[in-house]
């Protein structure tokens, strides 16, 4: 039996692009005032959990989905849960 793994990769701070750093630069700011008592972020600054997903799709959170905090909440938890996703 062969197992398959629906995770995006992981991606470091290093190999982020343009688009991609300004948001980046938020989500951290925003999970050290707001989720310390999860692990959020990597040794290395990489975002973890329901943030790195994002980092992928920048365009959702561009679009202002993200800006609204209970929007961008109800979409992570929407989508996690529709995954079954073991972080929630």
């Amino acid at each position: 039996m062969e197992i398959v793994t629906c995770r995006l990769p992981i991606i470091p701070p290093a190999n982020l692009n343009s688009e991609q750093k300004p948001l980046y630069d938020d989500m951290r700011e925003g999970i050290a005032k707001n989720f310390q008592g999860f692990i959020n972020v990597r040794d290395d600054g990489a975002l973890l959990g329901p943030w790195n997903p994002w980092m992928h799709e920048t365009g959702i959170w561009q679009t202002g989905l993200g800006a609204d905090e209970s929007n961008g909440v109800e979409a992570i938890a929407t989508g996690g849960g529709n995954a079954k996703s073991r972080f929630w």
